[in-house]
């Protein structure tokens, strides 16, 4: 497919997509491998957004430098062959896994412990707060449009052709929002209006304060959602009874976010908190009285929300009053057990049923029924992305060991061990790597153990081999 710049220069967009979305799809350009376009599915759709992305293109410099480049924001229009605006090129980002795939529960592969989400929610804060830095704001909060990367942990932003973007006296308007991330100031004006046509002010910075506090929460409390709740039940959860409890209708999220009602703050009578989350307590106090400021205080009163830079502070204090049990990491304060460990327990406890599993993702993925699409002072604010600085746990020093084994075996095997035992050797070097592996080990080790020992195993095929062809020879 070609589509044509605002110079006229020919790009060949490769087919199929590599996405492809309600909107539109998201191609790769030939020749310019760190760059995508998206194409609007829509031309009509494209039309009403041609002014929005030309400005949005008009301050791509400004924004990729202010943002340290953590953004695949517009940076360029494309048009067809009649010059008719259908879409933009953007930067690529290569980061892959989604924040919800980090709070989601039970754990997917992407799994990481309590210190590394640490992490990656300080450097999402930091992207957010690089957002707001240069006046603008995200408006749709959505996990799926938040990516990191495996190795550094840094928080990528996508989708930023919906954000809500002043340009001058221009403002262009978020048209979307993902259930669940909507402030409840937002869900009462728009009452039978659009995101579009809502006379009343719809997404802020504040509105971003809010969507930002429920990632975090929900990262810290394995997934479960600060409005989410259960039937609560008489007796203690037990395999006979969770059918009869699960099967009770699970309110739904949004009105406990329009109400202001959050289980984690507030007691509502018949109701529970999910299972598989710890209890409020189980965080400083320093943390709590944040997500009290962005769910109660800032339900009347949004400018009371906790900003970024203070999620940076307190996250970074937290991260340092951390204990490691054998499974993971909790606060200090939670001196008796981990907190994480008991929800592990109450959630095994039993066999989902298919109503108990319905509940699960009802409470976690909240869904809308509207019709539109601290006490203890944190350190100051330090502005700079956390790198990923993983640390040694018991399980992680057992990878190191392992990683060392395996170089050291490799390194023997490249020693030119007689008589095929090299291949012994090396094998036995690649064995320990992979067990290095499977504890999730990251270490230098890691991958110079494999390297070493697979040459050393070739080595050894390579010293065999000639040793049987002498042998051969000398019975000749």
């Amino acid at each position: 497919m070609l589509v044509y710049t605002s110079n006229g220069n020919a790009l060949e967009l490769i087919e199929p997509s590599i996405k492809q979305g309600g909107e539109g799809a998201i191609y790769r350009i030939k020749n310019y491998p760190n760059r995508v376009a998206k194409v609007y599915s829509d031309s009509n759709d494209a039309r009403k957004r041609e002014s929005k992305l030309a400005a949005q293109v008009s301050v791509y410099g400004n924004v990729n430098s202010a943002t340290g480049g953590v953004t695949a924001w517009p940076m360029g229009m494309l048009y067809n062959n009649k010059r008719e605006f259908i879409g933009f090129g953007m930067p690529c980002i290569t980061a892959r896994q989604e924040l919800d795939d980090l709070y989601a529960y039970p754990p997917k592969n992407f799994n990481l412990d309590l210190k590394d989400k640490i992490t990656c929610l300080v450097n999402l804060c930091e992207s957010v707060k690089r957002i707001h830095d240069i006046g603008q704001c995200i408006g749709d909060m959505n996990p799926n449009n938040m990516k990191i990367d495996e190795k550094s942990l840094r928080v990528y932003l996508v989708d930023c052709d919906s954000y809500n973007f002043n340009h001058g006296n221009q403002s262009f308007r978020c048209l979307v929002c993902a259930p669940g991330y909507v402030a409840p100031e937002i869900i009462k004006v728009c009452k039978g209006y659009t995101y579009e046509d809502c006379p009343s002010t719809t997404f802020t910075e504040n509105t971003d304060n809010f969507s930002l506090a429920i990632h975090i929460f929900r990262m810290l409390f394995n997934g479960a959602h600060p409005y989410s709740r259960r039937q609560a039940a008489s007796n203690n959860i037990t395999n006979s009874n969770l059918s009869s409890v699960n099967s009770m209708p699970v309110p739904n999220c949004d009105r406990s976010v329009e109400k202001g009602e959050s289980l984690y703050f507030q007691k509502i009578t018949g109701y529970d908190i999910p299972i598989w989350s710890p209890d409020i307590t189980s965080i400083p106090e320093y943390l709590r009285s944040l997500f009290e400021r962005a769910f109660i205080k800032g339900y009347l009163n949004p400018n009371a929300r906790p900003k970024p830079e203070e999620w940076i502070a307190a996250l970074k204090m937290y991260a340092n009053d951390l204990s490691y049990c054998g499974q993971d990491y909790y606060w200090k304060g939670n001196k008796d057990s981990c907190p994480y460990c008991e929800a592990r327990k109450r959630f095994l406890g039993y066999i989902p049923t298919q109503k108990a599993q319905q509940q699960i993702t009802a409470s976690m993925v909240p869904v809308t029924t509207y019709n539109y699409v601290s006490p203890m002072k944190a350190p100051a604010y330090s502005p700079s992305y956390t790198t990923y600085n993983h640390v040694q746990t018991p399980v992680d020093r057992a990878g190191r060991t392992k990683a060392i084994t395996s170089l050291v075996l490799g390194l023997l095997a490249l020693n030119g061990l007689p008589y095929g035992v090299g291949v012994l050797v090396g094998g036995a070097g690649l064995i320990c790597n992979l067990l290095a592996r499977k504890t999730n080990y990251r270490g230098k080790a890691l991958s110079a153990g494999l390297v070493v020992s697979i040459l050393g195993i070739i080595y050894g095929v390579f010293l065999g081999a000639i040793t049987i062809y002498s042998l051969i020879q000398y019975q000749n």
